[in-house]
């Protein structure tokens, strides 16, 4: 579901069909981090690290993020979609699985992404969760994703753009945000144990 800036309140949604690639948002070597989360719970330093992306419209990346005292790590794979077959004309959906046993992980909709591709909204359903009808809230949620590059780059307009995006769906959705990120998440992952995690 996409908020449109034409509706007349801000407690409701409505579909406006807008069309962002997100395999041209993924096809970096730049750590993308998520900074800002509706995730209830969610970890701290999450961070995709893509490796491979190939003609078949896929990508192979590296999720990370901090579990107790140890980096944990993720081989996933992103299969590219469309979120509206008959409307897109860009892939702005990722269906992500583990790379290993391919298990599906989560799907992840491109909300909005910066026209320099500096940031992004993702929203984002937990399919480990999805079916647990006693915690259905907490298997959606809503990412602002940036690229490493950017992180500092707080006073852009791109990024005010990106956040405008983000506040918008908190405010509709009545769900609180976290902050994973900080300075020290680039220490502590370039310091910090690692362990691998499969689904």
């Amino acid at each position: 579901m996409v908020y449109s800036e034409e509706s007349s309140s801000t407690t409701e949604w409505k579909y406006v069909y807008q069309d962002y690639a997100f395999d041209k948002f993924m096809n970096t070597s730049d750590p993308i981090w998520v900074v800002n989360t509706t995730q209830p719970e969610a970890p701290l330093c999450i961070k995709d690290v893509n490796s491979n992306m190939t003609a078949n419209n896929e990508t192979f990346f590296t999720r990370s993020y901090g579990k107790g005292k140890n980096i944990t790590e993720k081989k996933l794979k992103g299969k590219f979609g469309y979120y509206d077959e008959k409307e897109a004309k860009m892939y702005d959906m990722m269906t992500v699985f583990d790379a290993i046993n391919l298990t599906e992980v989560d799907e992840e909709t491109l909300e909005y992404v910066s026209q320099n591709q500096e940031c992004a909204v993702v929203s984002v359903m937990d399919r480990s969760a999805v079916y647990d009808t006693t915690n259905y809230g907490s298997a959606v949620w809503c990412d602002l994703r940036v690229r490493d590059q950017y992180l500092e780059h707080t006073n852009s307009s791109y990024y005010a753009k990106c956040l405008e995006r983000f506040n918008k769906i908190v405010e509709v959705t009545k769900k609180n945000s976290t902050l994973p990120y900080s300075s020290d998440c680039k220490t502590q992952n370039e310091e910090t144990p690692k362990a691998t995690e499969t689904t």
